[in-house]
């Protein structure tokens, strides 16, 4: 859920007035940008957590291989090499 403050709520009723052309113009385009905003932050959010999973299990188990990693988090074996390099 999203918070919209009283400001943003009058000048958006008021857009014709309160808005100049440009402003106008990029209207349409506004909620594409901030679904595409949400998608990538959800991306960097799993990326970091999974990130944040697989150093410290990489670390404690040194023996395992990057294709029994990938396999046991089903990710791809290209993730777990560029990860091992981060924990050299």
């Amino acid at each position: 859920m999203v918070h919209v403050s009283q400001t943003v709520n009058k000048k958006a009723k008021n857009y014709k007035k309160e808005f100049t052309p440009e402003e106008q113009s990029l209207l349409p385009f506004l909620p594409e940008f901030l679904a595409d905003s949400f998608k990538k932050g959800i991306e960097e959010g799993k990326a970091k957590t999974l990130k944040e999973i697989l150093l410290p299990y990489m670390t404690k188990n040194p023996m395992l291989s990057d294709k029994q990693i990938a396999e046991i988090f089903e990710i791809e074996v290209s993730l777990v090499k560029q990860l091992r390099k981060e924990v050299k």
